[in-house]
C-alpha cells in the first residue's frame, strides 16, 4: 500500500470494481471517508487496453494528500498509479486489468483529516472495438459512520448507555455482550432517533459490553463501534458520617469478621490521619465516633455483634479526639481496648506509626499536619505499600519525623503536597540528614490535582477506583482501608469539575468506581460524568 508521507491516515475510502473491463456496464463503487461526498468524477475505459481511469476531488485541505491500495487475490488487476494535486485535494487514480476475469475486485483509497464515510455508486460501458467512454453519476447514498464516545454507566439493574452523533444516520442500534468477544445481541427492536439508551433488562454483578450501529436513510447499517465495557459504580453511605464508616465496615468484612477495630473521631482528623495503615495492617476497619456513648450507639453496636471479646480496639487519639466516656464504656464491655494518643497530633501520629515497626529502608511519606486532603489520598496506597505516613508542620522539619529518618533510614521519601503545605526547605533539610534518599514531590495545583497526580504515580493496575469528597475528611478516612482492601487508590472529587479525573480514569481503564458518602457529598451526576467517555 503507497502511504502519504505528511500524516498518518486518519480514514479509508474503498473502491469495488465489479466484473471485467470486457464486460459491458461493469459498476464501480467509490467509498469515501470525508464530510462531503467524492465529487466531480469522471469514469473512463478503454477496452483495448483493458484500462479503467477514476478521476475525482475531495475536500482534504492544502497541502493533503490520498493513496491507494488494490486488493485482488487473483491478480486481474493493477494498480497503475496515482496523479496527485496538493491543492484542493483532486486525484485520479488508474486501474488495469490484464486478463478478462469475471468478479470483485476492492481497491482502498485514504485520505487524511476525514471523518464520516460516504458512498458513490458510477455506471460506465465500453466498447469492444476499443476507445474510452466517460463515466455517469448513476446513485448517491450515504454510507454512515460507526458511533465513536460510546460510553455505558451501569447502576442497579440498568446502564445509561451513549454516544455520539453520526452525520446523516437516521437512527442507532444498540448490541450488548457479556463478553468483550462474545456474540452481541441487538437489544433495542425500533430504531433510536437520540444518542443515548437506557437498558434495564441486566442482572446485578455481570459484565456487559456495548455496541452501537448507525442507520442511514436506506436501512443500511454502519460497522458496528469498538467494543466498550459498562462502567459501574458502588455508592456506600449512612444517615451520617458515623453510619457511613459503619457501612463501609459492612462492606469491607462483607463475608467473615474483622481481627481489630480502630476508632476515630468523627468530629475532627488530625489523630487519625495515619490510621489507614494501623486498621490495614491488623485487618481492622476505621469507625468513626461521636462525642459521647450516646452519639456513637450504632458502632457499639456494630462491634457487638461483629468484635469476639478477645479481639482489640485501637482508640486514635487523646481524650479530646475519643472521650474517656466511651474508652470507658468500651472497656466495661470487656474488650482489650488500647488508646493511642499524645499531647498534640504530631505525637499522636508518631505513636501509630511506632505500631506498625516498620523495616529499616522503607519509604515513608510526609504530608501537612494541617490538612486532612493529601494523606488520605495516599493513604490507601501506603497501606498496600507498608509505608508509614509522618505528618509535619509547613516550613521546617520537626524533631521526631527527622529521628525517625535517621533511624530507619527509608530509601525514598514521598513528599505529598505543593510547597504551600510542605515547603521546599524540609526537602533540604531531609537532604541533609541523608543526601542519598530519593525524595518524590507529589503536588499540584490543589488538593484534586495533588490526589490525581498520586493515583498516576502509584498506577495500581485495576480496573477500581475509589472516589470521596475533597471537601471533608470523614467519608475518605473511613473509606481509607476499604480502598486498600480493594487495590484502589483514593480520589479525591467535587461536585464542579471532575475533568482531571476523568482523564485518569480513562487512561487507567477504569470500570468500577467505589462512591464514599451520600448524594450530598458526591453527586449521582458527577459520577455519572466521571464515567461517561
Amino acid at each position: 500500500m503507497k502511504r502519504v508521507k505528511n500524516k498518518v491516515l486518519a480514514a479509508i475510502m474503498s473502491a469495488m470494481i465489479f466484473s471485467s473491463l470486457t464486460m459491458a456496464r461493469p459498476l464501480v463503487r467509490v467509498y469515501a471517508s470525508e464530510a462531503n461526498p467524492i465529487n466531480n468524477v469522471t469514469i473512463n475505459t478503454n477496452i483495448s487496453t483493458n484500462q479503467v481511469t477514476i478521476q475525482g476531488s475531495i475536500t482534504l485541505g492544502s497541502g493533503k494528500n490520498v493513496t491507494i491500495q488494490v486488493l485482488d487475490p487473483n491478480g486481474s488487476i493493477d494498480y497503475i498509479g496515482q496523479t496527485v494535486s496538493s491543492e484542493n485535494g483532486k486525484f485520479i487514480f488508474t486501474f488495469k486489468s490484464n486478463n478478462a476475469v469475471s468478479g470483485s475486485y476492492n481497491a482502498k483509497i485514504g485520505g487524511e483529516e476525514v471523518t464520516a464515510p460516504y458512498q458513490q455508486a458510477f455506471s460506465f460501458s465500453g466498447s469492444s472495438s476499443g476507445g474510452s467512454s466517460g463515466g455517469s453519476d448513476s446513485s448517491y447514498s450515504s454510507k454512515v459512520s460507526s458511533p465513536t464516545a460510546v460510553s455505558a454507566v451501569i447502576s442497579g439493574t440498568s446502564a445509561n448507555v451513549s454516544w455520539s452523533s453520526v452525520q446523516n444516520a437516521k437512527g442507532y442500534y444498540v448490541y450488548r455482550s457479556i463478553t468483550a468477544n462474545g456474540t452481541y445481541s441487538k437489544i433495542n427492536s425500533q430504531l433510536i432517533t437520540t444518542t443515548s439508551y437506557n437498558d434495564t433488562r441486566l442482572t446485578a454483578g455481570t459484565t456487559y459490553y456495548y455496541e452501537i450501529t448507525a442507520v442511514d436513510s436506506n436501512g443500511t447499517e454502519s460497522d458496528k463501534s469498538t467494543s466498550t465495557p459498562a462502567a459501574s459504580f458502588q455508592r456506600i453511605s449512612g444517615a451520617d458520617r458515623i453510619d457511613t464508616s459503619i457501612a463501609i465496615a459492612k462492606e469491607q468484612f462483607s463475608s467473615k469478621h474483622p481481627d481489630a477495630v480502630v476508632l476515630a473521631s468523627g468530629n475532627d482528623f488530625p489523630d487519625a490521619l495515619g490510621g489507614a495503615g494501623l486498621a490495614y495492617k491488623n485487618n481492622a476497619p476505621i469507625l468513626l465516633v461521636g462525642n459521647s456513648v450516646n452519639d456513637s450507639k450504632a458502632v457499639f453496636d456494630y462491634i457487638a455483634n461483629n468484635l469476639s471479646k478477645d479481639k482489640k480496639i485501637y482508640v486514635l487519639g487523646g481524650t479530646a479526639s475519643v472521650s474517656q466516656e466511651i474508652f470507658n464504656y468500651i472497656t466495661a464491655q470487656g474488650y482489650n481496648i488500647t488508646r493511642i494518643g499524645g499531647k498534640d497530633r504530631y505525637e499522636t501520629n508518631q505513636k501509630i506509626v511506632d505500631n506498625l515497626n516498620i523495616a529499616k529502608d522503607t519509604p515513608i511519606v510526609i504530608s501537612s499536619g494541617n490538612n486532612f486532603a493529601d494523606a488520605l489520598s495516599i493513604s490507601s496506597i501506603a497501606s498496600i505499600n507498608g509505608y508509614p505516613i509522618l505528618i509535619n508542620d509547613k516550613d521546617n522539619l520537626m524533631a521526631n519525623v527527622g529521628n525517625y529518618i535517621t533511624s530507619i533510614q527509608p530509601s525514598t521519601i514521598y513528599v505529598v503536597g505543593g510547597t504551600g503545605v510542605i515547603s521546599a526547605n524540609i526537602e533540604t533539610q531531609i537532604k541533609n540528614l541523608n543526601g542519598n534518599i530519593n525524595i518524590v514531590r507529589l503536588g499540584g495545583q490543589d488538593r484534586y490535582e495533588t490526589s490525581t497526580l498520586i493515583a498516576e504515580k502509584f498506577n495500581l493496575n485495576t480496573n477500581i477506583i475509589t472516589i470521596a469528597s475533597g471537601l471533608n475528611f470523614p467519608d475518605a478516612l473511613s473509606g481509607s482501608v476499604l480502598a486498600a482492601r480493594k487495590n484502589s487508590s483514593v480520589l479525591l472529587v467535587d461536585n464542579n469539575d471532575v475533568s482531571r479525573q476523568k482523564q485518569l480514569l480513562n487512561k487507567q481503564k477504569i470500570t468500577n468506581v467505589i462512591v464514599l458518602g451520600g448524594e450530598g457529598s458526591i453527586k449521582s451526576s458527577t459520577v455519572n460524568s466521571l464515567l461517561e467517555k
